[in-house]
């Protein structure tokens, strides 16, 4: 006999249904030492204006965040800024120390430039102080070859398209290589004689520093 979907069971047909076994249920308490654990605040997000984002997590919102270009000893222990100081005095004397022989073979060499006239009393009195300037004439010719080399009267800069090649970036390389040439030789007055008086000590000492930067005030 069919039956009806959700017709309660008789009597009967209870009795004759199968048994269900018992399932046994173990209660297990677990017991946490401690206070119990805070759920962390939720995370911020905060978008910067150059693209990166800052997180904030939890307490951290009233932390401060470091500015770009900011001078970070203004913030720091006075501790670890002396710690600093004191390390790098200390790395500064001993650099000086090892260029000692240096510094005294660039200062005395100043005399045999003929720059300087010493009154001698060896092997006579009224001998001659004086000294030829070959040094440094062997310092301005190399200067002269340098300058005429390194500085032609249409400008130092000279630009190469790396890569493919076609009119527009030719065209292109050569408005940069133009403007940058304006730039030196017209705008930069400077350029010049500086670049002039860094290859005479190149020629006396053998070496030289050239810093290139933005300066703020000139625009430039």
């Amino acid at each position: 006999m069919a039956k009806k979907p959700n017709q309660p069971y008789t009597n009967i047909e209870k009795a004759l249904l199968p048994e269900e076994p018992e399932i046994e249920v173990e209660e297990t308490i677990v017991e946490m030492e401690g206070e119990p654990e805070e759920v962390e605040e939720a995370v911020e997000v905060i978008l910067d204006e150059d693209g990166g984002a800052t997180v904030l997590l939890g307490d951290e919102e009233d932390e401060y965040v470091s500015k770009h270009e900011e001078n970070l000893a203004e913030r720091m222990d006075e501790t670890d800024l002396a710690s600093i100081a004191e390390e790098i005095l200390m790395l500064y004397d001993m650099d000086r120390a090892s260029r000692e022989s240096w510094e005294k073979t660039y200062s005395e060499g100043f005399k045999l430039l003929g720059f300087q006239y010493e009154e001698k009393t060896q092997p006579f009195r009224g001998a001659s102080g004086a000294h030829v300037p070959l040094v440094n004439e062997a310092i301005l010719q190399f200067t002269s070859q340098a300058m005429r080399e390194l500085m032609p009267s249409g400008g130092p800069v000279r630009t190469q398209v790396i890569g493919k090649s076609n009119r527009n970036r030719e065209m292109q390389a050569q408005r940069v290589q133009e403007f940058m040439n304006y730039q030196i030789t017209t705008v930069m007055k400077e350029y010049t004689p500086d670049f002039d008086q860094m290859l005479w000590y190149v020629g006396y000492g053998g070496s030289a520093f050239k810093k290139v930067y933005f300066d703020r005030n000139k625009k430039r």
